[in-house]
């Protein structure tokens, strides 16, 4: 079992990923679909602000890393 899902991860773990964000994401739709959004953009905006959210993560966690990086010598 463990050398099938050492061999699969290749394709489990994307699917794994989706299938997380899909938990994770569908109550922002259904809120948005109970505030009269079409299902369409509905999940158009979801992930154009999940993204974005990542987005903002990632830029911020670059900036600390730079930061850290330019003050090491002071420690």
């Amino acid at each position: 079992m463990i050398t099938v899902l050492y061999i699969g991860r290749e394709i489990l773990l994307p699917l794994v990923l989706a299938t997380l964000l899909a938990f994770i994401l569908t109550p922002v739709i259904r809120r948005l679909r109970m505030l009269g959004v079409w299902n369409a953009p509905a999940v158009v905006l979801t992930v154009v602000l999940a993204i974005g959210g990542l987005a903002g993560l990632g830029y911020t966690i670059a900036l600390q890393i730079t930061q850290l990086a330019e003050d090491l010598p002071k420690y």
